[in-house]
């Protein structure tokens, strides 16, 4: 099963860093992330043959099973993590996200254009005129990461990565989704001081 099939099951993710905090668990040990031991065993069975996890058992008078991340789960798991933190960071600093009292008026003119495609390296948003003169245009905003190496919507038109288009894409929950997926995509990688 596609990878991003299987973290878009309900709970998949929350196990994948639940095990990335603790290592190995009994199974009854899951019942934090996830509310019933037959969802457990389901979602287990999906991230096993997708390689994410492994499922051993001990016999412990009764036979216990035991889940851990695999290899290949333990690299998601940690991209997951990585993602989670940058959105975090995104969300904390004020002067991209803080959305004034009239955003209402300072964003009416602006809309997403077509759909959000996650494959894609950009968001393009549409910008009517005002005045109703025609004059509309389609503002290009990339993903990209600032000088501080923190990532940010950078404006085409406006050569920025703080104006009003990025403000307003920053405010749509599925541009924030999209630009989680192109860092779980490798898409978006950070760099060290030295530019590695």
């Amino acid at each position: 099963m596609e990878l991003t099939k299987i973290l878009s099951q309900k709970h998949a993710i929350s196990v994948l860093l639940f095990l990335l905090d603790k290592g190995s668990v009994k199974q009854n040990e899951l019942l934090e992330v996830i509310p019933s031991n037959l969802t457990i065993e389901k979602l287990g069975n999906s991230l096993k043959e997708a390689g994410l996890i492994n499922i051993t058992h001990q016999m412990m008078g009764r036979k216990i099973f035991i889940y851990s991340l695999s290899e290949r789960g333990h690299v998601v798991a940690l991209k997951l993590k990585e993602t989670l933190e940058a959105a975090e960071g995104i969300n904390s600093e004020k002067n991209i996200l803080e959305v004034s009292s009239n955003c209402d008026s300072q964003f009416r003119n602006l809309s997403i254009h077509g759909s959000l495609n996650v494959f894609d390296d950009h968001i393009a948003i549409n910008e009517t005129s005002g005045d109703r003169s025609g004059h509309d245009r389609v503002v290009n905003l990339y993903v990209k990461l600032n000088g501080n190496n923190i990532i940010r919507l950078w404006c085409e038109v406006d050569q920025t990565f703080e104006c009003v288009h990025t403000k307003y894409a920053w405010s749509i929950p599925d541009v924030q989704e999209m630009v989680q997926k192109q860092i779980l995509k490798g898409n978006i990688k950070k760099v060290d001081p030295d530019g590695n």
